[in-house]
């Protein structure tokens, strides 16, 4: 479900790109046996061939399902790191956008801010945790590994524990060069992923 960067490394401390987290929810969709059949027309975007090719399949279901929008009407900006409020705005869309009691509680989340809700249900879903007791940092880049501890918990809460951690890789997380840079939290998840 997540790809290394290259064949040796997974670089989980790296900022996901945005095509990197519609590739990898994309794969998780159709895991989890969620329908990924729609395919939004993306021609009207003019940096479309910014798009990498493993991406473009993905990044056309994301917007044609309405999880990821253009950054303006005419650009995806497929390359810009995805913050932590778009990710979780997008996980928030991509489970229904259900209802959400109260708010985050994090003072640097504003309640009329677009990711508000988003971010309080991935909270209170026990998906995803602020930087620190008070500050969920939206601005901050979303890495791999904590795309990937969040969709496996997403995946843990909707689903259950699958059976067997690695169970969908060739290739397991010990192959990678970097895989002692992964962090604790995210060790289940990035060898599930």
């Amino acid at each position: 479900i997540v790809n290394g960067t290259s064949a040796t490394t997974f670089s989980p401390n790296s900022p996901i790109t945005r095509e990197q987290l519609a590739a990898i929810l994309y794969r998780f969709a159709q895991h989890i046996g969620y329908d990924t059949e729609g395919q939004a027309d993306l021609s009207g975007f003019t940096d479309l061939a910014q798009v990498s090719t493993y991406a473009r399949e993905a990044m056309a279901w994301c917007v044609d399902a309405g999880l990821l929008s253009g950054t303006s009407s005419t650009t995806l900006s497929p390359d810009d790191t995805a913050t932590r409020a778009m990710a979780v705005t997008v996980l928030y869309r991509y489970a229904g956008s259900p209802a959400v009691e109260g708010t985050s509680g994090f003072a640097d989340v504003p309640a009329d801010a677009y990711y508000a809700d988003g971010v309080a249900w991935c909270v209170q879903a026990g998906l995803i945790t602020g930087k620190t007791e008070t500050a969920f940092r939206p601005g901050d880049p979303m890495t791999r590994e904590e795309f990937a501890a969040t969709l496996y918990r997403l995946l843990v809460d909707r689903h259950g524990v699958p059976e067997q951690v690695g169970e969908n890789n060739v290739t397991t997380l010990a192959d990678f060069a970097d895989a002692q840079s992964v962090s604790a939290f995210a060790q289940h998840a990035m060898a599930w992923a």
